[in-house]
């Protein structure tokens, strides 16, 4: 079963699952689903930042220098650090496992960010426990 076609496809992403019905529709629609084997880095530290992702299932690395800092899992976000501000990756992500994510681009992360409340609101909370700024930048 396709992420659209489950109800509420977002209820178990912690910072989605506040959205309404038609918040969760907009963000799931917004995405592409991918897979990413494991083992396979996904984001270089030290790179413009052209997307940002949702874990939907599995686990994945964040390196710093190549040395591990924090482990993501289903509900994290990961690269809005680089799209919020308008700055280089500042970690590597790597599958620890095989990973279901859904992938946005640039265009689309923003414009959710523009349109959807409780996207802003997690992206800014997300944003600010990992870099202590705000995310609510231009």
């Amino acid at each position: 079963m396709g992420l659209l076609q489950k109800p509420r496809p977002l209820r178990n992403c912690r910072q989605f699952a506040d959205l309404d019905d038609r918040e969760m529709r907009m963000v799931c629609e917004a995405g592409q689903e991918v897979t990413v084997p494991e083992r396979w880095s996904f984001i270089w530290e030290n790179t413009p930042g052209d997307r940002a992702y949702l874990l939907l299932d599995g686990k994945a690395a964040v390196l710093v220098g190549g040395q591990q800092i924090a482990e993501l899992g289903p509900g994290d976000l990961v690269g809005e650090v680089a799209l919020r501000s308008h700055r280089l990756r500042t970690a590597a992500v790597t599958a620890t496992t095989p990973l279901t994510l859904l992938s946005f681009t640039k265009d689309r992360f923003d414009d959710l960010y523009r349109r959807v409340p409780g996207f802003r609101d997690a992206v800014d909370a997300t944003v600010a426990a990992r870099t202590g700024e705000s995310g609510a930048s231009s």
